[in-house]
């Protein structure tokens, strides 16, 4: 009875190590190809090309709900952000981003991120007051990065009238 116990044993713990290495090979096959696809984002004439945007959206999302514990995380994420960007998803972009900065608050991209975010909420939906809290955000958490202190002149035009904001163009 113990032989046959340590044989299932043996057996289970082989089959589990030949499962994982399996599963790494086919997480960094996927990761390769996510990588090659991203190379025909952009067509010759610097459009977007809709379809391997689509594509590459979902294919990082899918990537990232079977190996959430990637090391190429934080990377598939940004690719899935900048497929939702391109066609305009933008509360999904918002979700993506969120999820980055939830997983990788000390990134030095964060404050990318949150730019990011403020512009989509300023640009491609309109709203400014969410947009600016935002960037109080960025301005709050990363003082001494460039887009902070580039924000605090932006915030105080965006504070102004229309006119004020026309006659500082002046």
């Amino acid at each position: 009875m113990r032989y046959l116990f340590f044989v299932l044993t043996l057996f289970i713990l082989t089959n589990c190590s030949t499962f994982k290495n399996r599963n790494k090979l086919n997480e960094a096959k996927i990761y390769e190809a996510l990588k090659t696809l991203e190379t025909r984002l952009v067509n010759q004439d610097l459009t977007l090309n809709k379809e391997v945007a689509d594509s590459l959206y979902r294919r990082s999302l899918f990537f990232d709900s079977i190996h959430p514990k990637s090391k190429h995380k934080e990377e598939v994420l940004t690719l899935a952000a900048k497929s939702a960007d391109g066609l305009d998803r933008n509360q999904e972009n918002i979700q993506i981003i969120d999820s980055l900065l939830h997983y990788f608050p000390k990134s030095k991209n964060a404050p990318i991120y949150l730019y990011n975010k403020g512009k989509i909420y300023e640009e491609k939906m309109g709203d400014t007051t969410k947009a600016i809290e935002v960037y109080t955000i960025i301005i709050n958490r990363f003082p001494e990065h460039e887009l902070a202190k580039n924000l605090i002149h932006y915030l105080r035009f965006l504070n102004q009238s229309h006119q004020e904001q026309l006659d500082s163009l002046h």
